[in-house]
């Protein structure tokens, strides 16, 4: 099903990267190998919640 973007472009801000990434591979159906898609998975597992958890 596609969404309109106005419907997900909240979900793309990077205020919560994790929130992101899952929007942009789950909503937008980006391919693994993307490069945005990428960047974003590298983001949210290094800067966002889930990085600061893993640094513990």
């Amino acid at each position: 099903m596609e969404l309109p973007e106005i419907s997900i472009g909240w979900l793309l801000e990077k205020e919560n990267l994790y929130v992101r990434y899952l929007a942009l591979r789950f909503l937008k159906n980006l391919p693994d190998g993307n490069a945005e898609l990428e960047l974003a998975r590298k983001e949210a597992y290094t800067k966002g919640a889930i990085g600061k958890i893993l640094q513990l």
